[in-house]
C-alpha cells in the first residue's frame, strides 16, 4: 500500500469502533472522493502493529482486545471494498485493493469473507487491465489470498496465471515480489497452475529475478514449488538456466532466501545425476554445510534435505562432503534440542552420505583418545561448539552415528511423510519419537536408510 501521510496514520490508530463504522458507511454510500479516502482510512487502520495501538489506548482500551483488521470485518467493510474495487475507477481501486490486502494478511477467516464476497473476479481483472499501482496492490491481494490453499484454485481458474506472470516481467521490485508471492502459492502441490506459469513463461523470469534484491526469495521459492512438479521440461530449463543463481544464493546475506534456494535445490537434485554433479561444481556443497552448523531450524532442515539429495548415490560428492567437513554438523542435528523436522532430514541427510561409502559409516574399531568423541545417550546432542575443523575423523563420526540408531530408523521411517518445507507441528517428540505424525503438505522424500556393518 502506498505510505499515507503521519496525520492520516495517526487518525488511524485513533479510531475505534464507531469511528470505523462511519467509515465503512462512507466506503459504501459517499461520494467517490468519500470512498476512496475512507478505504485509506481503513487501510491505515488494518496496517497498524499491535505495539502502536497500546501507545494509543486511552478510553478505547477495551475496544482494542481485537486487531484492527478484526474490528474493520466486523464492522462489515468487505463488501463495500469489493463494490469500490469493481467500480471502475483508478483511485478506487488503488485504495480497495491496498486495503483488502492488509485486512487477508495471514487471517484464514478473514481470506475466506474476502474470497467469498466476490473479490478475486474483480481482483483478478484490476490485475490483468488496471492502472501500474493498481496493478501492484491486486497482486499483493492475491498473493495474500493465494496463501490459503482452499482460495488457490478458484483464484487459478479466474484467470490470474498469465497476468501474474506478466507483472513478474514488467512490474516494478514491489511488484514482482508479489507477483512472485503469489505465484509461489499457487503452484504449492498444484499440477494445473504450474503447467499455466510455466506456459506463460515464467522461468526465465524467475531465473533473472534471482539476482534482484528483494525479490529473490520469493523467486526462489516460485522455483522451488515449479521443480517439486512432476514436468520434466521445467525442471530442466530450471536446473539449465538456474542451478547457477540458486548456488550464488546460497553465499547471501538473507536467511529466507538461502531457505528457498536450499529448497529448490533439493527438488532439483532429487534423482537428477547431472544436477549433483553441477551442485558440487558450482560451490553449493560448503555453504549447504554452513547452514547446517547455523542456529536457524529452517535453514538447517533445508540445507540437510539439499545435502541429502546431492549426495545420495555419489561417491564423489559424499567424498567432497566428508573433506569439506560435513559430517559432524549433520549430526549434530539429530540432538534431542532440536524440533522433529531437523532431525527427519539430518538423519537423511547422514543416510544419502553414507549409504554406499564405506570409510563413512564404517566405525573405528579402536578409537583413538584424540579422536574419542564425547560420551552421548540416545538423542542426546553431540557437544556444542564443534567447528568444521575439529579432529574428530569420518570414522569417530560414524561411531556416534551407530549409536544413535534407533533414532535413525525412526527419522527414515518418517522420511516418506515429511516434506521438503513441511512445518514442525508434532508434539511429545522428545519422548516418544515413533509416535511422532508428521504434517504431509508436500511430495514424498526417498527412504534412505544406512547399512549396517557387519
Amino acid at each position: 500500500m502506498a505510505p499515507l501521510s503521519a496525520t492520516l496514520a495517526r487518525t488511524a490508530s485513533a479510531a475505534g469502533e464507531p469511528e470505523v463504522r462511519e467509515l465503512v458507511r462512507l466506503v459504501a454510500s459517499g461520494t467517490q472522493e468519500q470512498k476512496v479516502e475512507a478505504a485509506n482510512m481503513l487501510g491505515a487502520f488494518a496496517a497498524i502493529e499491535p505495539g502502536i495501538l497500546k501507545a494509543n489506548q486511552s478510553r478505547r482500551a477495551s475496544e482494542r482486545k481485537e486487531l484492527p483488521s478484526q474490528l474493520i470485518v466486523r464492522c462489515g467493510a468487505v463488501q463495500p471494498l469489493c463494490g469500490l474495487l469493481a467500480g471502475g475507477r483508478d483511485d478506487g481501486q488503488i485504495a480497495a485493493a491496498a486495503t483488502l490486502a492488509s485486512i487477508s494478511g495471514s487471517h484464514a477467516a478473514h481470506q475466506e469473507a474476502i474470497a467469498k464476497a466476490g473479490a478475486i473476479a474483480p481482483l483478478v481483472a484490476v490485475l490483468r487491465s488496471g492502472s501500474n499501482r493498481a496493478q501492484m496492490q491486486s497482486g499483493a491481494a492475491l498473493a495474500s489470498l493465494s496463501s490459503r490453499s482452499s482460495l488457490q484454485f478458484p483464484i487459478l481458474r479466474a484467470g490470474a496465471a498469465v497476468p501474474l506472470v506478466r507483472l513478474a516481467r514488467v512490474g516494478n521490485a514491489d511488484a514482482q515480489f508479489f507477483a512472485a508471492s503469489a505465484i509461489a502459492n499457487l503452484c504449492q502441490d498444484n499440477a494445473e497452475a504450474q503447467s499455466a506459469v510455466a506456459a506463460a513463461g515464467v522461468v526465465p523470469i524467475l531465473v533473472t529475478m534471482l539476482q534482484s534484491g528483494k525479490v529473490q526469495m520469493p523467486a526462489a521459492s516460485a522455483l522451488a514449488k515449479l521443480a517439486a512438479g512432476q514436468s520434466a521440461s521445467t525442471r530442466e530449463a530450471i536446473a539449465r538456466d538456474g542451478l547457477a543463481p540458486l548456488v550464488a544464493l546460497l553465499h547471501g546475506i538473507s536467511v529466507p532466501a538461502q531457505v528457498q534456494a536450499a529448497a529448490a535445490l533439493a527438488e532439483l537434485a532429487r534423482d537428477e545425476p547431472t544436477v549433483q554433479i553441477g551442485v558440487a561444481k558450482a560451490g553449493g556443497l560448503r555453504p549447504l554445510i554452513a547452514m547446517m552448523e547455523g542456529r536457524n531450524a529452517q535453514a538447517q532442515a533445508r540445507a540437510a534435505s539439499a545435502i541429502a539429495q546431492v549426495a545420495v548415490q555419489n561417491p564423489d560428492n559424499q567424498e567432497t562432503i566428508y573433506r569439506l567437513g560435513g559430517l559432524p554438523p549433520m549430526i549434530s542435528l539429530l540432538g534431542r534440542e532440536q524440533s522433529a523436522e531437523v532431525q527427519t532430514m539430518g538423519a537423511l541427510a547422514v543416510a544419502s552420505t553414507c549409504h554406499g561409502h564405506e570409510e563413512n559409516r564404517t566405525p573405528q574399531p579402536t578409537p583413538t583418545r584424540e579422536s574419542q568423541p564425547p560420551s552421548i545417550h540416545y538423542l542426546h546432542p553431540m557437544r556444542p561448539g564443534l567447528s568444521l575443523h575439529h579432529p574428530y575423523d569420518r570414522r569417530s563420526c560414524a561411531r556416534m552415528l551407530a549409536q544413535k540408531r534407533k533414532l535413525l530408523t525412526w527419522a527414515s521411517s518418517q522420511c516418506s511423510r515429511l516434506s521438503y518445507a513441511g512445518a514442525a507441528t508434532v508434539r511429545n517428540r522428545r519422548r516418544t519419537p515413533s509416535r511422532v505424525a508428521p504434517q504431509r503438505r508436500y511430495g514424498p522424500l526417498p527412504m534412505l536408510t544406512p547399512r549396517t556393518s557387519r
